[in-house]
């Protein structure tokens, strides 16, 4: 699953930028969050939010700070946010070149422009995430390809990510591993991420993966693994 964060401080924009999203071929792979102000956007991220795509607006309110200045100032270049533009205004898109982002629309954005935008953007996260992952491990650096992983589970301050031929343990917390894999492994458990390329099936005890073992899926996220395991099949990636 994919986070996709919506800045927009007009409830009505917001709501049609939200039903774009989810009609887009994409849609089932968002969790969508809404954030009215710059304000509301920092406490989130600094309360350990994960943030994939943004869709920013670039007039916020009354204010004279930008959605471009926020951008400037919370997603600098390599922090690996894709941020898209959206706003009435053509006269900011040489000052959006500052930061970085993968596309400007104007509204109303067509549905097949949003679609486009958020083609590149998923892109460029899967092209990052699919590069080995580096972790550190007994006092070495250990690279992992993460097509290798079957799944990676978190036990208090450390993380053991399970492969077909092995185990590597890390101090680190799963969120921190999550940001480093691509869109193949869903948090099925609050303590579990699982390789759906692996999967056999979602069974009732919880996802039968290729390799034999099994991987708990809690109750509370048993329908949100199904919906990312069936449209990850959908798309074939």
């Amino acid at each position: 699953m994919y986070t996709v964060a919506i800045l927009e401080d007009n409830d009505e924009h917001a709501q049609l930028v939200r039903r774009q999203l989810k009609a887009s071929p994409h849609g089932s792979r968002f969790r969508i969050e809404r954030f009215r102000s710059e304000v509301d956007l920092e406490s989130a991220l600094s309360a350990g939010a994960r943030i994939d795509v943004l869709v920013a607006d670039v007039q916020l309110g009354d204010g004279d700070r930008t959605g471009i200045d926020v951008v400037g100032r919370l997603f600098p270049p390599g922090c690996g946010t894709q941020v898209i533009y959206l706003t009435s205004y053509a006269e900011y898109c040489s000052r959006a070149y500052r930061t970085a982002h993968v596309w400007y629309l104007l509204k109303p954005a067509a549905q097949r422009d949003l679609d486009d935008a958020l083609s590149r953007a998923l892109g460029n996260l899967e092209r990052a995430r699919s590069r080995a992952i580096a972790v550190q491990s007994r006092g070495q650096t250990v690279s992992i390809a993460p097509s290798s992983i079957v799944y990676v589970e978190s036990d208090r301050r450390k993380v053991r990510i399970v492969m077909s031929d092995g185990a590597v343990e890390s101090y680190a917390s799963l969120d921190d591993i999550e940001r480093l894999l691509p869109a193949s492994f869903v948090r099925c458990h609050k303590s579990f991420l699982a390789n759906m390329d692996l999967v056999a099936r979602l069974g009732k005890d919880g996802l039968e993966m290729a390799t034999g073992c099994v991987v708990p899926v809690s109750q509370r996220r048993r329908a949100v693994t199904r919906e990312a395991l069936m449209a990850y099949l959908r798309t074939g990636k």
